[in-house]
């Protein structure tokens, strides 16, 4: 039986998920940090320029380089140059970094932490009417601007910068630095997605566990490695090619780029709340129209049922004024 938990012990919030095994072994992106990469031919397609959502599973290892670079569309030279999106990843921090650069001049970043050697899910999106940058890890908005990096323009109206550079995948070739040491990726990448249009909160949440088909709405490019290269997957011929070392792998260990339930409700761990007079407020998300179950536990082992939707909406706040006489209380959601 599929089903989701969440464990509050007074103001404490844990997410958790079971895992399910997969028939097929997943295959990833190996990045080598000294020469490997992807290269994909320059397509207007994979720069949007309204709206656009750049996601991908990576896996980041300490290497040589100060700043790798695990997505780069442009050429890495200056503010105005011809640079489209970047995700980066700088140690020992341990932070991720999106950026988007607009127009002629303007550019914006978002940044979460991201702890190396352990795979993280990363979706950025942008949407230029209403100048909105966002960055989810795991399926939770982590960050957000409407302001540029200097934080006094303002992003509205302002359209994804087009640009001729290909895309890579593991390294920014920047035109004066070819081959620069410090801009090497190193560690894994899998199911790395382009789609033209800001996917919402919940669209993120619900597939980034899935294994796409390809053909899904505003789907222009995705990269899935389980093949022995980097074809695109929607069969609109943005394939790439692998280089100097760059190579596909089975996974090592459990995979977890797909150990959730693609499609299930999930509880949104941007609306935790917990009170000592109220009890424990949550939101849940999910696809619409499923029958679902909302059970309590204080042992993982009994679970008693809250109470069951038999044709759910979408989004659902619920509180629970028992929590606050239990020292231990767990939640989980069951696809009935």
């Amino acid at each position: 039986m599929r089903s989701y938990w969440k464990y509050a012990r007074l103001s404490l919030m844990l997410v958790g998920f079971v895992q399910w095994a997969h028939s097929q072994t997943n295959q990833v992106l190996a990045l080598n940090g000294t020469s490997a990469y992807v290269s994909v031919p320059s397509s207007p397609a994979l720069q949007p320029s309204n709206a656009i959502t750049v996601e991908a599973w990576v896996y980041p290892v300490q290497g040589a380089s100060a700043i790798p670079y695990f997505i780069n569309n442009g050429d890495g030279q200056n503010v105005s140059s011809q640079r489209t999106y970047e995700l980066t990843w700088t140690w020992p921090a341990g932070v991720l970094e999106f950026d988007v650069f607009l127009n002629q001049s303007t550019w914006a970043r978002v940044l979460a932490p991201a702890p190396a050697n352990q795979w993280v899910h990363v979706a950025a999106t942008y949407d230029s009417v209403a100048g909105l940058l966002q960055l989810y890890t795991n399926g939770v908005l982590a960050a957000s601007t409407t302001l540029d990096a200097s934080g006094t323009i303002s992003l509205a109206g302002q359209t994804l910068r087009q640009t001729t550079q290909p895309l890579l995948f593991g390294v920014c070739l920047a035109a004066f630095q070819i081959e620069d040491a410090n801009t090497w990726a190193s560690g894994y990448m899998d199911e790395v997605r382009i789609w033209n249009t800001n996917r919402s909160s919940i669209q993120i949440a619900e597939s980034r566990f899935c294994h796409l088909t390809g053909t899904e709405s505003n789907l222009v490019a995705c990269w899935n490695f389980d093949g022995t290269n980097a074809v695109d997957l929607t069969g609109h011929g943005n394939n790439g090619t692998l280089i100097s070392g760059a190579a596909v792998v089975p996974i090592v260990g459990p995979d977890a780029v797909h150990a959730g339930v693609c499609g299930a409700p999930y509880f949104d761990t941007a609306s935790l709340s917990f009170s000592k007079t109220t009890g424990f407020q949550q939101t849940i998300r999910g696809p619409t129209g499923l029958t679902i179950e909302i059970q309590a536990s204080t042992n993982l082992l009994n679970w008693i049922p809250l109470f069951t939707l038999p044709d759910f909406s979408g989004e659902l706040e619920f509180d629970d004024p028992e929590a606050v006489n239990f020292m231990h209380r767990f939640y989980r959601i069951v696809p009935q």
